[in-house]
């Protein structure tokens, strides 16, 4: 039995974006900021490409080394000193493999204890509801002008459903397609490209977190990305994501495994004396613990369910979605389908048909009449309400939307 609620932690995942389109591919030459700089939060043109999280794991340390990210922009060597009592409550800060000191990730420490809680190696877990589409994480970028360095980068993180495929190095195949879990959370955020590393943040991050058989959401504060894009492999990516998280949400979390009272307490004792962001003057104690979670991912595509290649778009005269026509090519044709030949037809062949068709993978055919009355709904969305699609690499008019809008209606 599934259920969310707003708690957090021991298994992480996001996920995914939308994508209903297809944009050019973009330049590794120069760019400038004045060319794609946020505007209300989205970044102007560019191209698009979604990632499916294939390795996640809650950061571990190692004779003080850690993945993670200075959150609280202090170093702390652990010392009782006034300045480091309320910046961090004392807590000594890792140091990142690079030699950057520093690195806030707390929850490095609390690792074993959550593996004993767990009766199991708690990324191991994670590892497992990876690969059986229990926690699956999609990444979309949009916007990119630049695959080396872009200064405007649109960002959408958001849960995924399917059943992935394993490759023979242990990690998901690239370029499966999975749909859009609509029941879990979203985040959108602007981020930049730097030397061909995508860094985000801070913002708040919202991601689906599963502890055994319970879904919750995890909330973190202050949250930074970096990612390394691979330059030879369109959509791998390989990064950290920081920030942190409030203890009451770790304690909501340990109300859901089977303790006792008594281990129950020591294990909040526990947790709160990790505590090292948001230092509360009443209490004299950090409300919140720093996290480090490290990250790698494939190529993909994410759509809506009713948009899956097998989900009746592109079948045959059983489609409930298919006219007349296309079950019996003798059959008249509908006083709508004429329409749509006749105004949104000549539209869709000239701008849709590059990308959505059978020969797009993960991408609804446009070419098809039945697919526009399947789809109308988010069709009239993303071309006329967002006008998102098509992407400004293609030439679409006015009227072009206008002659949709005819045939859409209200």
């Amino acid at each position: 039995m599934m259920r969310t609620s707003s708690l957090s932690l021991a298994a992480l995942a996001t996920a995914g974006a939308l994508v209903f389109g297809c944009s050019s591919p973009s330049s590794t030459g120069s760019t400038s900021s004045e060319s794609n700089t946020p505007v209300n939060g989205t970044c102007a043109g560019g191209s698009s490409q979604t990632t499916i999280v294939s390795k996640l794991a809650f950061a571990r340390h190692k004779d003080g080394v850690t993945a993670g990210f200075d959150v609280d922009g202090f170093v702390s060597d652990g010392n009782q000193t006034p300045e480091q009592e309320t910046k961090s409550c004392s807590q000594m800060d890792f140091e990142d493999a690079d030699g950057t000191q520093g690195i806030d990730n707390q929850l490095a420490r609390l690792m074993p204890l959550l593996d004993t809680v767990t009766s199991a190696d708690v990324n191991l877990i994670i590892k497992g509801a990876i690969e059986n589409g229990q926690l699956l994480t999609a990444i979309t970028l949009s916007g990119i002008d630049n695959f080396e360095n872009d200064p405007c980068v649109e960002v959408m993180f958001q849960p995924g459903l399917g059943s992935p495929t394993l490759g023979t190095d242990g990690e998901l195949d690239p370029s499966q397609t999975f749909e859009v879990d609509t029941t879990g959370p979203t985040t959108h955020a602007v981020g930049a490209i730097k030397n061909g590393y995508l860094e985000i943040g801070p913002f708040e991050l919202n991601l689906l977190v599963v502890v055994f058989a319970e879904k919750f959401n995890l909330h973190i504060e202050r949250a930074r990305v970096r990612a390394k894009l691979d330059p030879l492999e369109r959509g791998r990516i390989v990064g950290s994501i920081g920030g942190g998280v409030k203890i009451q949400d770790l304690f909501d979390i340990i109300k859901e495994f089977d303790l006792g009272h008594t281990e129950k307490d020591a294990a909040e004792n526990f947790i709160k004396g990790l505590g090292d962001l948001d230092y509360d003057t009443a209490t004299k104690a950090c409300t919140a613990m720093s996290v480090g979670v490290t990250l790698s991912g494939r190529r993909a595509f994410i759509v809506p369910a009713a948009e899956r290649p097998d989900a009746g778009l592109d079948a045959g005269p059983t489609d409930a979605g298919a006219s007349d026509a296309e079950a019996d090519p003798d059959a008249p044709k509908s006083a709508d389908e004429t329409k749509w030949e006749t105004i949104v037809k000549p539209i869709a062949d000239r701008n849709c048909g590059t990308c959505h068709s059978v020969s797009a993978p993960g991408r609804i055919d446009l070419r098809k009449y039945s697919t526009w009355v399947a789809n109308k709904s988010t069709i009239k969305q993303r071309v006329l309400v967002q006008q998102d699609m098509p992407p400004v690499t293609i030439s679409f008019s006015a009227q072009d939307r206008s002659a949709i809008a005819s045939w859409v209606g209200n």
